[in-house]
């Protein structure tokens, strides 16, 4: 198996995993239990891990190229 399929296939992963992230964040928000500094806070950090997440993708892709 190709690894940008395999990285692929995780990155499905993650993307589901950081909508499931966001969703609960907008949830505690609504009930007070952060407030709106801590959900900025954390969706940076959600947005900040969806980038690197693509960068190693996009790294996999590369090599990939390379090497055939």
């Amino acid at each position: 198996m190709k690894l940008s399929l395999i990285a692929k296939e995780n990155l499905d992963e993650v993307d589901n995993d950081l909508i499931t992230i966001r969703h609960e964040l907008t949830r505690l928000l609504k009930s007070g239990k952060i407030d709106q500094e801590q959900f900025l806070l954390f969706t940076r950090l959600v947005k900040v891990f969806t980038s690197l997440h693509a960068g190693i993708i996009n790294a996999t892709k590369s090599v990939e190229r390379k090497t055939g």
